[in-house]
């Protein structure tokens, strides 16, 4: 019996070892561009640089965590021919085993930015972030999750704030069980906003930003082409109706020019013969004293006559307009 039981002990061992080997040996971080790289692994913390990371030695197993810091970005690649994982600064993540998340691998994104490229292999890729997961068959895609200044009540606060930015594929989101928000999916070229903590929450959906695109476009996969650029709102030029000829046609003023001609001598004529009137009624008052009766009647009759026709004269130019023009 102990001589049986050494054999099989021996298989168990090397059995073990392995799958030990696989789970540490199919998380491949492969390129990086920074300085700051943390690996927190069994309760060991092991800071990489940049050169390390190039030289292609660094492996995780799964649910390590990966922190980058200012300025430092890396790509990581989970299994052979799995999903690609860009990393973007100041983010932290752990890689979880099958099963935590649903029937493949997942990522926990902590906080951050990352952008996931996965091809069609069967199973889904998951991407949890404070209890909402956001699933990708296929297809290339952006999560970032932040927080954001906010108000609760009469007091400041910082909410997470989750956005996917889906660039080719679809990705089903599933909201957290205290949001009530039933699932739902992005497509391509679309953006969500979700708010993740409190139960009062809502879905911001938008058109792709291009300067999203730009961002991963710089600090993305290093051997992957770039997204294409989104269409701008407004960009298709609208037809423009064939005119055949525009003529410009003067508008005729002669008319104006008549009236304004009749008016100012209408205006001219009144006050002549307003002056007229007074200066008679003035010597009327004259002769009126002096006693001469006569020429003084005669004065005021002529200078009432002449203040009349001056008042005709001004009412008509008043009245006086040009014609309306057809």
């Amino acid at each position: 019996m102990k001589k049986c039981s050494i054999p099989v002990l021996i298989l168990l061992v090397m059995g073990f070892s392995v799958l030990s080997a696989q789970d540490q040996g199919d998380i491949h971080v492969y390129a990086a561009q920074g300085s700051e790289f943390i690996v927190l692994s069994q309760g060991k913390r092991i800071i990489y640089s940049e050169d390390r990371i190039r030289e292609g030695s660094v492996f995780l197993s799964r649910g390590d965590m990966f922190q980058t810091g200012p300025q430092s970005f890396a790509e990581i690649r989970i299994g052979p021919g799995g999903p690609l994982v860009a990393v973007a600064e100041n983010t932290s993540l752990r890689v979880n085993v099958p099963g935590e998340a649903g029937p493949s691998d997942s990522v926990n994104l902590f906080y951050g930015r990352v952008r996931i490229k996965r091809e069609a292999s069967g199973g889904l890729f998951y991407i949890q972030t404070g209890g909402t997961s956001s699933e990708i068959g296929s297809g290339d895609a952006g999560v970032d999750y932040t927080l954001r200044p906010g108000t609760s009540g009469a007091a400041p606060s910082m909410n997470p704030i989750l956005e996917v930015s889906v660039f080719s594929g679809e990705v089903r989101v599933i909201p957290g069980a205290s949001l009530s928000i039933t699932p739902f999916t992005v497509s391509a070229y679309e953006g969500i906003s979700l708010e993740t903590s409190g139960s009062f929450s809502y879905v911001q959906r938008y058109f792709l930003d291009n300067s999203i695109i730009a961002y991963w476009n710089l600090h993305g996969f290093s051997n992957v082409p770039p997204i294409a650029a989104a269409a701008e709102p407004g960009s298709v030029t609208p037809e423009t109706p064939s005119v055949s000829e525009i003529r410009y046609v003067p508008p005729d003023y002669t008319p104006y020019m008549k009236a304004n001609k009749a008016k100012n001598l209408g205006i001219g004529a009144g006050i002549l013969f307003s002056v007229a009137g007074l200066t008679l009624q003035g010597f009327g008052l004259h002769y009126l004293t002096d006693g001469q009766y006569n020429n003084a009647e005669l004065c005021f009759i002529g200078g009432t006559a002449s203040m009349g026709v001056g008042l005709i004269s001004l009412i008509s130019s008043i009245i006086t307009n040009p014609p309306k023009q057809q």
